[in-house]
Order: C-alpha cells, then sequence, then structure tokens
C-alpha cells in the first residue's frame, strides 16, 4: 500500500456506488492503457467503463501474460512475449475490482474497476481524488484499496454546489 506522509492512501478506487441518474453517459472510444513495465503492471490501480477498450502493452524483453480474473466475460487469459506488443480488450459489464495478475511472474497484480458511469477516479499519491460533473442528489461514494477494507460515505449535493468526501480506511 502506498502512503503519504500524513497517512494519505493512494492508489484507492473511488466512484458513485449509488444513486447515478439515468442518463446518457456515452462510453469513450480511447482506451485506458495499462503497461506491463520492470515486470509490474502500471497503473496498479485503473477505472475504465464497460464496454471501453483497455490496451495491455508489454514494454519489458520478457514474457508476459494478462489473467483478468472478473466475473462471466470479464475474465480472459492471453500471452504477451514481445516487447513492444499491445493487446486490446473491454470488460462488458460493471464490476468493482477486476483483478488481473501475470502467470508467469505471480507478483504482478493490477486491478480495474468497471462502471457504466464516468463518476470515478483512482487516488493521487497525495491521497487527493476529483470525481466531476454529479448532477444535484444523493450519493453512496465508495473507496477501494487493495489492502484495506471498502468504505463509504453518503453525499448530497444541491444545484451547483460542491463537496469534500473524505474517506476513513482503517486494516
Amino acid at each position: 500500500m502506498l502512503l503519504g506522509a500524513a497517512g494519505e492512501v493512494a492508489e484507492a478506487f473511488v466512484w458513485i456506488r449509488e444513486g447515478v441518474p439515468d442518463g446518457d453517459y456515452p462510453v469513450p472510444t480511447e482506451p485506458v492503457v495499462i503497461d506491463q513495465r520492470g515486470c509490474e503492471y502500471a497503473p496498479r490501480v485503473a477505472g475504465v467503463r464497460a464496454g471501453q477498450p483497455i490496451a495491455f502493452r508489454n514494454d519489458d524483453e520478457a514474457l508476459h501474460n494478462v489473467h483478468a480474473l472478473g466475473r462471466g466475460s470479464n475474465q480472459f487469459n492471453f500471452g504477451m512475449p514481445l516487447a513492444g506488443m499491445e493487446t486490446r480488450r473491454t470488460f462488458a459489464s460493471p464490476e468493482v475490482m477486476v483483478p488481473i495478475g501475470c502467470d508467469v511472474h505471480p507478483w504482478m497484480r493490477a486491478y480495474a474497476g468497471v462502471v457504466q458511469h464516468p463518476f470515478f477516479a483512482v487516488t493521487a499519491s497525495d491521497g487527493k481524488y476529483l470525481l466531476q460533473g454529479l448532477p444535484p442528489g444523493s450519493y453512496t461514494v465508495e473507496a477501494w484499496q487493495e489492502a484495506l477494507p471498502r468504505t463509504t460515505v453518503a453525499v448530497t449535493l444541491a444545484t451547483g454546489e460542491s463537496k469534500t468526501a473524505d474517506f476513513v480506511l482503517h486494516q
């Protein structure tokens, strides 16, 4: 787990779990990129929309594979034997979180938060995140971090209002 100087938590996936109104949230066609570099996935935690492409890249001079351990159609497993290779896949359905591993290098781990809407973020090294464009309403915001239990907070937004939602993550 990555901690900042004051205990800030990096690489936490923050998303609106409940309360998102029905709406037209077009799925981006630009891929989310997850690289294999130095026998690690980068980024380790990513957010992606269901149906949005993910470009998996291999920058290493080593055989890797990408093994997504999601449910149903969110499972896949393919090899990436060459440096410079790129393979694209999509996750078809929402799932928070989908673990991704490399069967060749078992320490390699990544996680994808797959959601239907655009209201998600991954915390930076200072623990900060930003969810933009939320319409007025009441929401359940959830934070997930691989080494800590999930945590939620309730947030109600009025028209034109912005708020800070801090999470306290405990082991």
